[in-house]
């Protein structure tokens, strides 16, 4: 099944949390029309690779039906992006 851009979007910001007494963390990604997803975190480690990615790669998309954040195909040992 081919998915729609409807159902993917490039991500250009993000929020995130992690609460100590609850002990699960929130991410907030946002898309370049505004918008803004919630996503629930279930462990440090979890957040900690989230955010480590959002901060390195780009560009990011955000797969909204099935809940997940994916880079575009890279060369291998390309690096890291800073931009």
């Amino acid at each position: 099944m081919v998915k729609t851009m409807d159902e993917i979007k490039e991500i250009v910001g993000f929020s995130a949390k992690w609460n100590l007494g609850e002990r699960e963390g929130l991410l907030w990604l946002k898309d370049d029309a505004g918008n803004v997803y919630e996503e629930k975190v279930d462990t440090p480690q979890e957040l900690h690779l989230l955010v480590h990615l959002l901060q390195t790669e780009k560009p990011i998309f955000y797969h909204v039906k099935d809940h997940y954040v994916s880079t575009s195909m890279e060369h291998i040992s390309e690096g890291f992006c800073r931009g």
